[in-house]
Formats: structure tokens, sequence, C-alpha cells
């Protein structure tokens, strides 16, 4: 019977369609789901660098004031608001280090489709 049956060619076309739309699938799902990943990535890093220039700019010489941190996250809520593209609430944090460089870091969860 298994003989016969791969002898047979009636129906090929059918049986490969029906196994290639599983794989298909995966492929046009993670095609959408990096793309999304590679542009919140991209956003997120403009958002934080317009934060960390942000935090710079109001710095008052090289000491941090009261309206620093606040200037930095209005930029980078100006840059990437919570739940673009379908991402969670940002976390963006900032340091100065001792040659008085402003380092932002940020980070974001997304959900895959």
């Amino acid at each position: 019977m298994f003989q016969r049956l791969a002898d047979c060619q009636s129906g090929n076309t059918l049986l490969i369609a029906a196994a290639a739309v599983v794989p298909l699938t995966i492929l046009g799902g993670s095609a959408v789901d990096i793309g999304r990943i590679y542009l919140v990535k991209n956003r997120l890093q403009h958002a934080c660098d317009a934060g960390a220039l942000a935090y710079r700019g109001s710095m008052n010489g090289t000491n941090v004031t009261s309206t620093t941190l606040p200037t930095a996250l209005s930029f980078f809520n100006a840059n990437f608001e919570d739940g673009r593209y379908g991402s969670g609430t940002p976390s963006i944090s900032f340091t100065v280090d001792s040659q008085i460089v402003v380092h932002g870091a940020a980070s974001v969860t997304v959900p895959m489709l």
C-alpha cells in the first residue's frame, strides 16, 4: 500500500502546497516581528539620543539642576511615547561620567505578533 502511494503522482501538488503553508506562515510572521523590533529599536535610539542631548544641554555647566531630568524626559517622551508600535512602557536612565559625558540607557518590551 505504501509503495503504491509513493508511486502515485496524482494529487502531489495539493500535498506539497498543504505542507508548505505552515513554514510560509512562520516565515511571514517572523518577518513582521523582526521588522517591528528593528523599527522600535531605531526609534528608541533616536529618543534616547534626544534625551541625552537635552540632559546635557540643561545642565548648569557641569552641575545637574532640578530641571535637568524633567527636560531630558520630556524630549525622550516627545520622540517615543508609551505603546508606540505596540511596545510597552519604556524605561530610561541617564548617567554622567567623570568627563561630563551623558550616557542614556533605554529599554522597552515588544510583544510578538
